[in-house]
């Protein structure tokens, strides 16, 4: 079940232009999107996500089980989006504060569903600054 948002939140002609964003086999690497400027990074994620996010899966009107989200999930995984402010040692991006909420914006604007993220955002960094290699 999904609601389309209004007109004035995101426009017919902005949906057909995300479709010429990169594709997976396109995606910079972390590097690459460090040297980019905020607007260049905008561009990178509003791409990838435009190429790669479930279409049936936008604008859900309620949190989605994780049997609903499992695919979207798995891709920013795979893409090694799912932990965007984590350490690059612990699996995550290494972002910055202020690229962290671009990306927040971007996922928000293309009408993404949350994913299960309680211990990405929870549990992962508790163990991140007080676990240890045991």
């Amino acid at each position: 079940m999904t609601q389309k948002r209004p007109a004035a939140d995101r426009s017919e002609a902005a949906d057909r232009n995300e479709a010429a964003g990169p594709t997976e086999a396109a995606a910079p690497t972390a590097e690459e999107l460090d040297a980019l400027d905020d607007a260049g990074f905008r561009a990178v994620v509003r791409g990838w996500i435009a190429a790669n996010y479930p279409p049936e899966l936008r604008d859900p009107p309620k949190r989605l089980h994780w049997s609903e989200n499992r695919v979207w999930y798995l891709k920013l995984a795979a893409r090694g989006w799912l932990a965007p402010g984590w350490p690059r040692e612990h699996g995550g991006m290494g972002l910055s504060p202020g690229r962290q909420l671009i990306m927040i914006e971007e996922l928000e604007r293309h009408g993404c569903a949350r994913t299960n993220d309680h211990g990405v955002v929870m549990v992962g960094p508790l163990l991140i600054r007080h676990g240890t290699p045991a």
